[in-house]
């Protein structure tokens, strides 16, 4: 039977109030396009970071590409696309870069299973609640990311190319900064704290992002350190 004529389609994908979580979508997203392409939707909303502008962290903008190229071709393999994005976006730094995507993603299902997380997860702030995070998580993603700006040294002789694939591995910097600036201060010397939050909102801006959650502006956010 036919129950209506146009089938929009909206989904989460996303910590509503804190764009610095990670959220592993990745094992979801090939089973929901293809869903909605069995039931012929005809517009897709896929609510991750709706309401930021000019860049993300927490691999959101390879969240939104796996979206979009699932949008039009459900079938294309998800593992494919995201080792395709990797190489093309930090090249002799992708493995560096795959390994911290791993390492977010890991800790998101685990510590969903951990904290029995029901529907409403949705509307958690992990970064600010020390209770999802340990120091050991926090220096490894750094450790990666350091490796990974060693990396890209090499193509410094392409001041375009170097400064383009650094902003990227900024922006993914930026989940791990926040998550140390939170919860850590005591795991850090003052001055290496204080140059971290500097970092953090310097880059933040930097790179034109405005919000720190859907609701709350980086503004905001910083008036109340």
């Amino acid at each position: 039977a036919t129950y209506m004529d146009k089938i929009f389609t909206w989904r989460y994908g996303g910590f509503i109030n804190d764009y610095y979580a990670p959220v592993d979508v990745f094992n979801f997203d090939s089973d929901c396009y293809k869903l909605f392409e069995e039931i012929n939707a005809d517009l897709c909303f896929s609510q991750q970071h709706s309401s930021q502008r000019g860049a993300d962290s927490s691999f959101f903008i390879l969240a939104g590409y796996v979206g979009a190229k699932l949008m039009w071709d459900s079938t294309l393999d998800v593992n494919e696309l995201i080792n395709n994005y990797m190489n093309a976006m930090y090249k002799d730094a992708a493995p560096y870069m795959m390994q911290l995507f791993e390492l977010e993603r890991m800790w998101f299902n685990t510590t969903h299973e951990k904290m029995d997380w029901t529907h409403t997860f949705w509307w958690l702030k992990p970064t600010y609640d020390g209770r999802y995070w340990t120091i050991g998580y926090v220096n490894q993603a750094f450790a990666l990311l350091d490796k990974a700006y060693e990396t890209i040294e090499r193509y410094k002789t392409d001041p375009v190319l170097y400064e383009n694939m650094k902003a990227y591995i900024d922006m993914e910097w930026l989940h791990p900064a926040k998550v140390a600036v939170s919860n850590f201060e005591s795991s850090f010397s003052a001055d290496e704290y204080n140059r971290m939050k500097s970092d953090f909102k310097t880059t933040c801006f930097r790179l034109g992002m405005n919000m720190a959650g859907e609701t709350t502006s980086l503004e905001k956010y910083f008036n109340e350190w």
